[in-house]
């Protein structure tokens, strides 16, 4: 009989065999999306730039990268894990009446 092991952790979106890039998606909370310089770019919630979050191979920390554009300097950092990169990601953009709708593998 095999048995299997299972490294209990909180973190619930590592998985095995997870991509290195995944994709963060947006929604508009109260119609209205707000940056610091005003409106936020529509792109990101209508499919035009997308943010990334991809892990480096050798140190296999996480960082953040959009398509296209400068990613907001409070976002410019690494994470050892993912999960800890998400809610900043969604402590973030909540702040801009965004909200994380999907992470894409």
């Amino acid at each position: 009989m095999s048995t299997l092991f299972h490294n209990s952790t909180s973190d619930d979106h590592i998985k095995t065999n997870r991509s290195e890039d995944r994709i963060i998606t947006f929604n508009i909370i109260d119609d209205k999306a707000l940056a610091s310089t005003g409106l936020a770019d529509p792109r990101l919630f209508k499919g035009g730039n997308k943010l990334h979050a991809l892990r480096e191979p050798k140190s296999f920390l996480w960082y953040l990268k959009y398509e296209m554009g400068a990613v907001p300097p409070a976002l410019q950092q690494r994470w050892t894990h993912f999960t800890r990169l998400v809610e900043d990601v969604t402590a973030y953009y909540k702040t801009r009446n965004m909200a994380v709708s999907r992470i894409e593998d």
